[in-house]
């Protein structure tokens, strides 16, 4: 379970992750975790959160990609974001991107889920990161 720091902010790491698949899986690229071998559109990454206070969060990933029209969805309670992922350069040259605003209503325990966006045709993503900032 992920707790909030004491900002509010919510940082989703490749090491916190549960991985939903035969192929995915934590790498350590640069020195850092990543969850790469990414390959199959029927797997996923998902973290357990808990929001102690409801509100809106701004939702961004830390990707790299070396496809273009890559795409991610994000699944927090009810509610889908999307992400569009522009080819970074490589797998190891990671942007933030953006994915839109979550506003959750209730307290407690909430499910992060990270599914790629289209199928077919799923374009391979690593992803270091989801990050959850509060909305001012």
């Amino acid at each position: 379970m992920i707790e909030p720091d004491d900002r509010g902010r919510f940082t989703l790491s490749a090491n916190d992750a549960e991985l939903h698949g035969e192929q995915i899986r934590v790498q350590t690229r640069e020195m850092r975790p990543n969850i790469g071998f990414w390959d199959r559109a029927d797997e996923w990454p998902w973290w357990k959160i808990r929001v102690v206070t409801a509100g809106a969060w701004r939702v961004s990933l830390e990707v790299a990609t070396a496809h273009e029209g890559a795409g991610l969805s994000i699944e927090i309670a009810d509610q889908t974001l999307s992400a569009a992922v522009p080819a970074t350069g490589g797998w190891d040259s990671y942007r933030s991107v953006p994915a839109g605003v979550a506003r959750l209503s209730t307290t407690g325990e909430h499910t992060v889920v990270v599914r790629p966006a289209s199928l077919p045709p799923w374009k391979a993503v690593s992803l270091r990161a989801v990050r959850l900032t509060p909305v001012d």
